[in-house]
């Protein structure tokens, strides 16, 4: 009965319509030839006469520019009588105007979980979406495909027919499921929820019903085409309205099956077609052909031109059209932000008079915002920032990533460091520094932290200790409360995690945390980024209530809540908010509100970019297009419509401007990609064949830089040295800026040909002290950079060393063991001991140290244990080595970790000012060798990597450390040893080297090869008994005639006497460097290159000083080098 009665008002009411005279007119014309214009002043007139009655439809984001219009023709009253809507608005009026109630409005973020419920719960009845509930590429495919049905009117029956006919059973299989989640998210909907996809065809079957607008006046305006949603809509409003007027962009006077208007021509042709089912009068369009908005003549023949296939050419006259091709991104940036400082600060333009028009905002994003913010150019661009990126959102994702994801360390650390914690910096900071010594991962994080904050260490300071509190209290007041979520949100319902989730945020003072955010915001000023973090969290509060609408009483798993909220957050747009009304509007050729600019900057004019290529990425291949097109089922636009779309975007962008059009193109990109410019350029260089495509290095004037401070500074930072005229204004200006002039100070002493020179010498005492108390190792570090040293030594900038065995760590562990194995037992001992023994007494040193150093065995990871296990083997082989090596020798230790300027004094060098330089160190062991009266030493060193000894090394201050060694015992070591005479430095591998074996080898040669390995190398006293004492199967020395023979390695006590000589001179002269302030970066290159693995090199300006090369010579030449430097007295 109530269908019968429907039918029968309908009958009636399309009786009663067709009794007036409905009228429809077409105003067509190109770009720029006053459409809009002639709908202002037709809607105006009528306003201005009282009449209220009256609608503009226009998109969306145009209704505000259009609302202002009306405001200053009409004033604040009689502006009310036109009604401006976009077509989300004009739904709304109609749902107000009818009482039509709607509660439960979903929006895209609740209908992406309303999707992932449907496909949830239609698992096991699908085949190709099967577990696809969690997978957000699937839940947009299909949101895309339903917003296209709904669009488009296609209903899952049409699916349904379709799959039934095809053969493909791909397709057959997805359009038969497809119809089934799309069946099934819509019964979910109609449930509770109102779509607001439907909200078209709700307002046709409102309008169907009741006559609205009679006696109304309808412009559509700024429209290309239109979906069939809003075709019928625009279908019932030709039948209800008095007069309708509508405005299209094309050529009025020439073929409708042009190209470039094919998009407005088939519009044209469908908007006919409807009046005239309708039965609307449709009266002689009106034909614009002048165009009112190109001043310039040249910008008037580029509309005429454009993508319309015309072979015409013009001369370009002045420099209203302006073509540049830049090198990257970041140079066509500049090259936008300079021009619309041009156009402001010489021609008069406000800032909104300008647009800036591209086709993907992606390549720009933060590097056009960088640039406008260095220019100081107001810009409003109109894109949605990453959610996820934001201070709240990301502290709510990273929660359930720690708690999902076992306690990933990255997530912790993101929570800390949104802003929203009640720790400060320094307690954040001391908790990520313990987190990455001591690498704590996963369930570490559990455990409280108890460890030297430093690393490896039996004892703490008291600031270790209160680094270590920090680190404690912030993991305890982080990880308690997110274990305890984690426990409790297990086996609950929606409305219960969530629940659970707002109170952690609570307990964790969150809100207290957002509310002080927004106070420090908006007292810096940035009352638009305050503003946002409250947008923000009240959207999460609304993300969380529609968590609870939607999914509130099922009862789903931690993850599989985070997978519906994540959801939900992905699909949330943050836009920016304009923050001054003269900016400079920025956005894409789809998107972009253009009103009366008088100048368009078109960038990204890239092939195959703008215009774009068409493409189809979603839930249907190409293929699969043509063949629901073949079998009647027209899904989305077709790619030849696509492409005619490109071009008539292009052709409006271009052809905006009244005074001033930039086209420009970059060339590559970051990854290193290529690029050509596209047929935007290639069609302005065919009308204009004169035109001049201008460069980067065209805009590098002065003048270019100093439309604001920042690029002026950049500029006199780049060419300090420069005596031009306009640099030295700069520079004047920088030094006796407030702001600048510290900066300008430090340009200043940067652009001297040796940065790093101390201008107060009394800096290098409060760095250094007065006097100069340096292990000997400092000596070489210093010969090979002065720079690295200063920073290391004097502001002690250093990285952070992980806990861990690592190189340095193993060297550490065979110090260790040599230490306490040789000091405790005598070389008859050890000689007499079994391996077995041997094994056993290292191995308790290797337990010992674990238990004091690493917490114990039981405290490690099965990863520790294992390398810690190899170091084992390693060490067992190592000290049997020696002990054999010990064995053949008449050589036996006597001290081991021998403290220069401790055990024995110190090697002190005076200098000529009074100030003195005392070395120091720590020699790994000591052998003597007596014979007679003659105490013989030498030292050994341990090394855990590669080392070669080269005396020419000497020469340029490196490998100084062991002769220091050797030289202060020699000098300083009577009382302990008796008369010293120095016999050599040694090198000891400390590190067994695998070795390649095949089958055939036994063990034996297996121990040869590895003891090859192990060879001891340096420098030994030429003397009898020296060599007799030192075998070759352990020791790599020869014997030739002579003593410091090329490629020998035996010198004399007069040649070791010129050696340490040579070291007196090289402390000397680097306590003079330094003390005289001279810290430049002037790294030593050559054999060695000092800059390799070199921290400060991101700080190091070492190419404005000239590098010091270091070439390897042989020893009969270092020997004349010497005695030359030497009889001169070290002038050279």
């Amino acid at each position: 009965m109530t269908h019968l009665l429907w039918y029968h008002s309908n009958i009636i009411y399309k009786f009663t319509l067709k009794r007036g005279i409905y009228l429809l007119r077409f105003v067509l014309g190109k770009s720029g030839t006053g459409k809009t214009e002639y709908l202002y002043n037709k809607l105006t007139e009528l306003a201005q006469t009282g009449e209220n009655r009256i609608i503009m439809l226009i998109p969306d984001q145009s209704s505000f520019e259009t609302e202002k219009v009306f405001l200053d023709r009409l004033g604040a009253k009689k502006c009310q009588n036109v009604k401006v809507f976009g077509f989300s608005r004009f739904c709304h009026y109609v749902f107000d105007t009818v009482n039509f109630e709607q509660k439960n409005v979903i929006d895209d973020s609740t209908r992406a979980v309303i999707m992932s419920l449907a496909l949830e719960q239609l698992d096991t009845s699908l085949e190709m979406f099967a577990n696809s509930s969690g997978k957000k590429s699937v839940i947009d495919s299909m949101l895309s495909a339903l917003k296209e049905c709904k669009k488009a009117k296609i209903s899952t029956e049409a699916f349904r027919n379709v799959s039934a006919l095809i053969d493909d059973k791909t397709l057959k299989t997805k359009l038969r499921e497809t119809a089934l989640i799309i069946d099934t998210f819509d019964a979910i909907v109609e449930q509770s929820y109102i779509d607001p996809l439907d909200n078209l065809t709700r307002v046709a079957e409102i309008l169907n019903e009741k006559n609205m607008f009679n006696g109304f006046t309808l412009a559509v305006d700024s429209f290309s085409g239109f979906s069939v949603q809003q075709l019928e809509v625009l279908k019932l409003l030709f039948a209800q309205c008095e007069s309708t007027y509508v405005a299209l962009t094309l050529n009025p006077y020439e073929d409708e099956e042009q190209s470039l208007f094919s998009t407005t021509n088939d519009t044209y042709k469908r908007l006919k077609a409807i009046a005239k089912s309708e039965n609307v009068e449709i009266k002689a369009p009106v034909k614009l052909e002048e165009n009112f908005r190109n001043e310039s003549e040249e910008l008037k023949i580029l509309e005429k031109n454009f993508y319309q296939n015309k072979s015409n050419e013009y001369e370009l006259k002045n420099d209203s059209i302006t073509a540049f091709s830049a090198d990257t991104v970041y140079g066509e940036c500049e090259f936008v932000a300079r021009q619309i400082k041009r156009l402001v600060v010489e021609q008069g333009y406000l800032y909104s008079d300008i647009a800036v028009i591209c086709r993907d905002i992606a390549p720009y994003t933060g590097v056009l915002n960088t640039i406008f913010d260095k220019y100081e150019i107001p810009y409003f661009m109109d894109m949605s920032y990453d959610i996820y990126i934001k201070p709240i959102i990301r502290y709510v994702c990273s929660i359930f990533n720690a708690i999902l994801n076992g306690w990933q360390k990255e997530d912790l650390l993101a929570i800390l460091k949104t802003g929203l914690t009640n720790n400060s910096d320094k307690e954040i900071s001391a908790f990520e520094n313990y987190v990455y010594v001591w690498n704590i991962n996963g369930a570490a994080f559990k455990k409280p932290f108890a460890n030297n904050p430093d690393g490896f260490s039996e004892t703490m300071s008291d600031s270790q200790t209160e680094q270590l509190e920090m680190a404690e209290n912030v993991r305890k007041g982080l990880v308690e409360p997110l274990e305890k979520f984690r426990e409790d949100i297990k086996d609950k319902t929606g409305r219960e995690i969530t629940e659970l989730l707002y109170n952690l945020l609570e307990r964790l003072e969150v809100t207290k945390a957002i509310s002080a955010m927004y106070d420090n915001l908006k007292a810096d000023g940035e009352l638009a980024q305050a503003k946002e973090e409250i947008r923000l969290w009240n959207l999460l509060m609304n993300t969380f209530d529609q968590m609870v609408a939607v999914a509130g009483d099922l009862k789903v798993s931690p993850k599989r809540y985070f997978e519906l909220l994540s959801l939900r957050l992905s699909v949330l747009k943050i836009a920016d908010i304009p923050r001054t009304v003269d900016s400079v509007s920025v956005g894409t050729a789809t998107r972009v509100r253009l009103n009366k600019e008088k100048a368009v900057f078109l960038i990204g004019c890239i092939d195959g970019v703008f215009p774009a290529v068409p493409s189809t990425a979603g839930l249907f291949s190409a293929y699969e297009l043509k063949t629901l097109i073949a079998n009647n089922l027209p899904f989305g636009d077709e790619p030849a419509e696509l492409a005619d779309f490109e071009n008539y975007m292009a052709y409006k962008s271009a052809t905006s401007p009244s005074q001033k059009l930039f086209v420009s193109f970059y060339k590559s990109d970051l990854t290193g990609g290529t690029y050509m410019q596209s047929s935007i350029i290639n069609e302005v260089v065919s009308i204009f064949p004169n035109i001049t495509l201008h460069r980067e290095e065209e805009y590098c004037s002065v003048k270019d830089s100093t439309w604001a401070i920042l690029p002026a500074f950049e500029e006199c930072a780049r060419n300090f040295n420069s005596d031009s005229e306009e640099n030295r204004a700069l520079k004047n200006y920088f030094a006796n800026n407030e702001i600048f002039k510290d900066k300008y100070k430090a340009l200043q002493n940067a652009s001297t040909a040796k940065p790093f020179v101390f201008d107060d010498k009394s800096n290098v005492n409060l760095l250094f002290g007065s006097d100069l108390k340096i292990s000997a190792s400092q000596v070489e570090k210093f010969s090979l950079c002065r720079f690295s040293y200063f920073c290391n030594y004097g502001l002690r900038v250093r990285e952070r060393r992980k806990a861990e065995i690592n190189p340095l760590e193993y060297g550490t562990f065979i110090h260790y063991i040599m230490e306490i194995f040789f000091s405790k037992y005598s070389k008859n001992e050890f000689s007499n001991m079994s391996e077995d023994e041997i094994y056993d007494i290292c191995d308790d040193i290797l337990d010992d140290y674990v238990d004091k150093h690493f917490g114990g065995t039981e405290k490690n990871t099965p990863r520790f244990m294992y390398r810690f296990n190899k170091i084992r083997e390693n060490v067992h082989f190592l000290v049997l080595h020696i002990i054999k090596e010990l064995k053949h020798s008449g050589f036996e230790p006597i001290d081991c970790e021998l403290k220069i300027d401790g055990d024995i004094p110190g090697y002190e060098v005076a200098l000529p000012t009074g100030q003195k330089i005392m070395l120091r160190g720590s020699v790994d062991r000591v052998d003597i060798l007596k014979k007679g009266e003659e105490n013989y030493i030498r030292i050994i060193d341990y090394k855990t990597g590669p080392k070669e000894f080269k005396l020419s090394d000497i020469l340029y201050g490196l490998n100084l450390q062991m002769l220091i060694y050797l030289y202060a015992i020699t000098i300083g070591g009577e009382e302990r040893y008796g008369k010293v005479t120095p016999a050599g430095i040694l090198y000891m591998p400390a590190t067994v080297k695998p070795i390649s074996v095949d089958g055939a080898i036994i063990d034996a040669q297996i121990n040869e090869q590895v003891s090859k390995g192990l060879k001891m190398n340096g420098m030994l006293l030429n003397s009898l008994d020296v060599i007799d004492n030192s075998d070759k199967e352990y020791i790599s020395f020869n014997t030739k005639k002579g003593t410091l023979t090329t490629g020998g390695n035996l010198a004399s006590l007069e040649e070791l006497g010129m050696i340490f000589k040579k070291l007196d001179m090289t402390v000397a002269e680097m306590g003079d460097k330094l003390f005289s302030g001279n810290v430049e970066a002037s790294p030593l290159k050559g054999g060695k290159d000092s800059c390799e693995y070199c921290p400060y090199d991101s700080v190091c300006a070492y190419h404005m000083s000239a590098c010091r090369n270091s070439f390897s010579v042989d020893n009969d030449e270092v020997c004349k080098i010497l005695e030359n430097e030497q009889n001169k007295g070290g002038e050279d």
